[in-house]
């Protein structure tokens, strides 16, 4: 009974370690490495485009929700796959992803621009 106790162990044991192994694989997949990369580049370029007055708070929100729709695209995608996406999908969000890309550009490089706080004078 005793040696039955410790198989039975074991198996879930490895059973545990395979499982967490293979998710983690999938995690960082090199084609969902790639695409959570450029995103999270993305989101950089917004946030800096923000801060630095070139984007506006309503142009920023329009890219950033063309970011969430993409990667809810991509979980979905991982979720049918059983983790993973394949090259066509990769070549698919790559491609959505170049055109956002172009769209922040243009928005940080567009005529528009965040308004600045007027400065201080010191003087009362």
């Amino acid at each position: 009974m005793k040696t039955l106790n410790q198989i039975m162990f074991a198996v879930i044991a490895l059973t545990l370690v395979s499982t967490a192994q293979a998710g983690n694989f999938k995690k960082n997949h090199p084609r969902r490495a790639e695409v959570n990369e450029r995103v999270r580049n993305q989101r950089q370029r917004i946030h800096e485009g923000v801060k630095n007055g070139t984007m506006t708070k309503d142009e920023a929100k329009k890219e950033r929700q063309d970011l969430r729709n993409i990667k809810a695209e991509e979980h979905a995608e991982v979720k049918a796959n059983g983790g993973h996406i394949t090259k066509a999908e990769q070549k698919d969000l790559n491609q959505q992803l170049n055109q956002n890309s172009k769209d922040i550009y243009q928005e940080k490089h567009d005529a528009q621009s965040a308004p600045v706080a007027p400065a201080t004078t010191g003087t009362n």
